[in-house]
């Protein structure tokens, strides 16, 4: 099958049927009175990309060098490879969305995509970026990752990238959990693999200069047992530059009894 051109990832797929079953619970829908939920469990980067010019140069601070994008293709590929190729693009949960870089080319290829995201700056910016596409429809609902307003099994896929290393252990389990409980099938996380090169160079970094340098907090075998506890079993580890860089997927599907 040829490459699609629009979303530049290389990677052939099959477009899915339409999907039309509802992604949300009961009694629950997705309108613009839920981008003004201001919710109470705290979450990392509420803060932060809450402001305007954080939201608004998000991808330009991260992926405009040539690493940068570089690292946008492949991770943009990464999920494709697991979720569309695979049949499990019908509906797919991007969360947190941000600036919807993976929902956007999710979309492109045929899903329906609802992008969660805490940050209503970020909302706005995808927003913006939705106006100038072509046929492309992304809803968002703004919500913290570990009370998601969505009903058991409401989507295919569920998709979280950049956001696990930036969690305490006890938060990324919530997360996990309930990310688990919202996807029927495919569950794709990405972690910063402290066993690499890069990452032990980060922890030797972080020695010394302890406030100012993130450090990677979760080792890919406690994310694999956050995964497998959540119900999924059937696991795949990509790492996207090998054991030098410390970008890491960690594929799940559900387990079948």
């Amino acid at each position: 099958m040829p490459q699609d051109a629009r979303n530049g990832t290389g990677v052939a797929y099959r477009r899915p049927a339409v999907h039309t079953k509802s992604v949300l619970g009961a009694g629950v829908r997705i309108s613009r009175r839920m981008l003004g939920w201001d919710m109470a469990t705290p979450s990392v980067g509420r803060l932060t990309y809450s402001d305007r010019a954080v939201a608004r140069n998000y991808e330009k601070t991260r992926f405009s060098s040539m690493l940068g994008r570089v690292v946008d293709r492949l991770e943009k590929r990464a999920v494709v490879e697991a979720v569309v190729t695979q049949g499990d693009a019908n509906a797919a949960l991007e969360a947190p969305c941000g600036t919807a870089r993976i929902g956007l080319v999710l979309a492109s290829l045929g899903a329906k995509v609802v992008g969660v995201d805490i940050s209503l700056e970020m909302i706005r910016v995808v927003k913006g970026k939705l106006a100038t596409s072509q046929g492309m429809t992304i809803e968002f609902v703004r919500s913290d990752i570990e009370r998601l307003p969505f009903r058991a099994a409401a989507f295919d896929a569920a998709v979280c990238v950049r956001l696990m290393n930036l969690v305490s252990p006890s938060l990324r389990s919530k997360m996990i959990e309930e990310l688990a409980r919202v996807a029927s099938n495919c569950l794709v996380v990405s972690y910063l693999d402290p066993s690499t090169l890069k990452g032990i160079l980060r922890r030797l970094q972080g020695a010394v200069c302890r406030e100012t340098c993130k450090l990677p907090t979760t080792m890919i075998s406690d994310a694999l047992l956050d995964i497998r506890g959540a119900g999924f079993g059937n696991l795949l580890v990509k790492r996207l530059f090998g054991r030098i860089g410390e970008s890491c997927f960690v594929v799940a599907r559900k387990s079948r009894v």
